[in-house]
């Protein structure tokens, strides 16, 4: 019986863990993957010494790409990711621990403020 209790803390403790983690790459990939397209045109017309509108550039980015859209428009996605997902992981961890302390479910007492944060 006493196994079976800490096992289950063990998965909860690993739950309470895992699925920020999770979340936060998730949201960080999702985001990215919208955004980045805008981000590398706006970040072209900014660098251009010659700034173009927003459809010139994206048409100049894709040319240099030969034609390929998607190596045109997310060229160096792979490494914004990098950068973005664990910083959304450890984002996403932080709040839910200061988070659960603050409601006093974290371990991390404070259960006063219970309210402050949905």
């Amino acid at each position: 019986s006493s196994s079976s209790s800490a096992s289950s803390a063990s998965t909860a403790a690993t739950e309470q863990v895992a699925i920020p983690l999770a979340s936060g790459a998730f949201a960080a990939t999702v985001a990215w993957a919208v955004g980045y397209p805008f981000d590398i045109i706006k970040t072209r017309i900014q660098a251009s010494p010659q700034p173009q509108g927003i459809y010139a550039t994206a048409l100049q980015l894709i040319r240099e790409s030969n034609g390929n859209v998607f190596q045109g428009l997310y060229r160096g996605f792979g490494l914004k990711l990098v950068r973005a997902v664990p910083a959304s992981m450890v984002g996403f961890l932080t709040y839910e621990t200061v988070a659960g302390s603050i409601r006093g479910g974290g371990g991390g007492g404070g259960g006063h403020y219970t309210g402050m944060i949905a």
